[in-house]
């Protein structure tokens, strides 16, 4: 029923390589050089090279969708692969959803992404991973006594509103050293880029966590990367 002949193309497989979280022009597969942001680059390398002296830095992107923030972030991310200092850096990159935001999403963003747990893994599986990965980089017992009960909580696998072992709040302060005990454990194995896109839509727990740990962390090598659409307020 065609007037003229159509090329056909077959899929012959997925790339299992590619990120589920990449846009732009690397969601086709494409790549372009960065232009015109040479002074945005140069200040987040310079924040991004005290880092190698022990200092933690946070740098705040914000700008209208579509301006280049993950795209700076991409060539940043390629120029400190090769910096002195960062050989032994670990990347963890979360990009908050819009689909609604839940408790503590940037921290089970982290822990999924550093620790491989799948949307579909039980609460036995997830904890297991956990434990494992945490053994895997040197954590003492009582370091994975602490992180392992709330997995559950983190990744929403557990309800604190079915729960009358715990209280909201502590379970905020709990989390909160959680998180913080995970990130010091694989600072002391080098430097490490913590990469937040798309703020706007993080929930309150996870915003209000991320000035904390700057301030627990200050005198360790980490980098912070936040983006954020106005109104979105880095402050």
């Amino acid at each position: 029923g065609k007037a003229e002949p159509l090329q056909v193309h077959r899929l012959l497989g997925v790339d299992a390589d590619r990120s589920s979280d990449v846009r732009g022009l690397a969601a086709h597969g494409l790549k372009a050089p960065l232009v015109g942001r040479d002074a945005e680059l140069t200040n987040v390398l310079s924040a991004a090279l005290r880092v190698a002296d022990g200092r933690a830095q946070v740098v705040s992107l914000v700008g209208q969708a579509g301006v280049g923030k993950s795209r700076l972030i991409d060539v940043l991310l390629e120029r400190l692969s090769g910096a002195t200092g960062f050989a032994a850096a670990s990347v963890r990159r979360v990009v908050c959803s819009s689909v609604g935001p839940r408790p503590y999403g940037v921290t089970a963003g982290l822990f999924r992404e550093g620790y491989g747990v799948g949307p579909a893994d039980s609460l036995d599986v997830a904890r297991r991973k956990v434990e494992q990965g945490l053994r895997a980089i040197g954590a003492a017992e009582v370091e994975v006594e602490l992180v392992v009960p709330v997995v559950g909580y983190i990744l929403g696998l557990q309800s604190v509103e079915r729960s009358s072992e715990i209280e909201p709040e502590r379970l905020k302060r709990q989390i909160a050293m959680t998180l913080r005990t995970v990130l010091e454990r694989r600072l002391a194995n080098g430097p490490l880029v913590l990469v937040l896109e798309d703020l706007q839509w993080a929930d309150a727990a996870s915003i209000e966590a991320i000035p904390t740990l700057a301030d627990w962390l200050c005198e360790c090598p980490l980098l912070v990367m936040l983006t954020g659409r106005p109104p979105f307020d880095p402050a």
